[in-house]
């Protein structure tokens, strides 16, 4: 254990909505994980309200990783469902001066779908305004969570898409600016 250097904290799940989670954080005995570092992924509405939550975790985050997905209010809200844009950026400026303070690596994230292919540019401008170390634009995923005919309606990066063309050359365009902290997955 004294060998561990990261937790990454959650690939399933919001961690500052997630009790189990957070308790899990708290009880554990720090003397038992002396150079552990936290590793957040986020959707970023409710860290200004639960960031405390952490606890004796709170100034050990190294890494927090904000999936948005979108720049602007239309998408945002459409791509997360439940989402509020205004939340996202309250919390945006709240993080911006916390990642600045304690040395926090950023990264902001986009799930690249029909619906924000045409933002790649403007997402990048976005997501460094709030001082954003990294941003990553990965293929979206099935999870399961769609019907099959949905989620080809959306995968946008998808040869079969009728939308592939125009969605390759947005990439291929965005990738020409060489931008060292913009990385594409999937």
């Amino acid at each position: 254990n004294h060998k561990l250097e990261e937790i990454v904290m959650s690939t399933s799940g919001e961690i500052f909505a997630s009790e189990i989670l957070l308790e899990v954080l708290q009880k554990a005995d720090l003397s038992n994980f002396p150079r552990c570092k936290l590793h957040i992924q986020t959707n970023g509405l409710l860290m200004k309200d639960r960031w405390h939550r952490l606890k004796q975790w709170s100034d050990r985050v190294s890494t927090v990783n904000l999936t948005a997905d979108a720049c602007t209010k239309v998408e945002y809200e459409r791509l997360r469902r439940g989402g509020r844009y205004e939340r996202l950026i309250e919390n945006l400026e709240w993080f911006k001066q916390k990642k600045v303070a304690d040395g926090i690596n950023f990264i902001v994230k986009m799930v690249v779908q029909k619906d924000n292919i045409d933002q790649l540019e403007r997402f990048y401008d976005f997501a460094k305004s709030y001082n954003a170390d990294e941003v990553h634009y990965a293929r979206i995923t099935d999870w399961g969570t769609m019907s099959p005919e949905l989620f080809s309606y959306v995968d946008v990066l998808s040869p079969e898409h009728y939308l592939y063309g125009h969605a390759s050359e947005q990439v291929r365009q965005f990738k020409a600016k060489n931008r060292m902290d913009a990385k594409f997955y999937g």
